[in-house]
């Protein structure tokens, strides 16, 4: 053994170079891995927070109208921790300077801690109770018309023309990346998506006492399979336009687990429905 251990330093010594080369880039290759992974959990850490902050929710079932009380009812399912009956229409805006016409989805929001996919604000603050003239716009649509807090907008809701004013610019967990219908990437500068004060919205559409979506939040480890059968056996009657789906970015939260990578939606507001890419 001797012998071999002294021909082996032997052997190192002379190809120094090469063994000194395949260490650094053992070594590098060991600390990319650890850097990468670092910022993954930092990434998914932050994912994760940013959804829980947000209430995301963990099922959408859109409908052509249900009454209020279909979302108390919706609320006595087993498993059922929160629920939020939104009302939902598309628009058209009239941009200053703009040539092509502007479409928008409108969504009605709640500014309690109660509320599901909250609004996060980068500027302003929700529009006031009853206010039916005060709008949320999303940030990149703000961005790319340069919009400031105060600028007028005009729009065409359910036939009806209304001139509305910035009191807000955000976001929120629904809306990450905002695609018009029947495009495959944003088009910040052509699509829209407006929030107004709940009652406010209902009045503008015309759902006075009735919603278009509803948003389930479901408790930890809650399977979602026998939840979602229930509500479309609620909500069959009143138009369901496709099946109550679980949203994927929030099955990791239900098993108490880590969640997967957030798949990207289309908000289509002729059909008041998100479509998984």
């Amino acid at each position: 053994m001797r012998a071999l251990n002294r021909k082996l330093l032997r052997d190192l010594k002379h190809l120094s170079g090469p063994a000194i080369a395949a260490a650094l880039v053992v070594a590098a290759g060991v600390a990319a891995w650890v850097s990468l992974r670092g910022v993954y959990t930092s990434l998914e850490g932050a994912r994760t927070s940013y959804f829980e902050r947000g209430r995301f929710a963990d099922i959408v079932a859109p409908v052509v109208r249900a009454p209020l009380s279909v979302a108390a009812q919706a609320m006595a399912i087993p498993g059922v921790e929160a629920v939020d009956a939104r009302v939902q229409a598309p628009a058209v805006l009239d941009m200053p300077g703009f040539a092509e016409p502007v479409r928008a989805l409108v969504t009605s929001m709640r500014d309690d801690e109660g509320a599901l996919n909250r609004v996060f604000f980068r500027l302003g603050r929700a529009p006031a109770w009853g206010r039916g003239d005060e709008v949320v716009v999303n940030e990149a649509f703000a961005l790319a018309h340069k919009l400031k807090l105060g600028d007028p907008l005009a729009a065409t809701v359910n036939g009806r023309r209304v001139c509305l004013t910035i009191v807000g610019i955000g976001g929120s967990p629904e809306h990450l990346y905002v695609v018009p219908p029947g495009a495959i990437w944003p088009d910040d500068a052509r699509y829209a998506v407006l929030w107004l004060e709940r009652d406010a919205a209902a009045t503008l559409v015309g759902a006075e006492g009735a919603f278009h979506d509803l948003a389930v939040r479901l408790g930890r480890g809650v399977d979602e399979r026998p939840v979602i059968e229930a509500l479309d056996r609620l909500l069959s009657p009143y138009g369901a336009l496709r099946r109550a789906r679980p949203v994927p970015c929030a099955q990791g939260r239900r098993r108490g687990a880590d969640p997967p990578l957030p798949r990207l939606s289309i908000v289509d507001p002729r059909r008041q429905c998100r479509l998984p890419v």
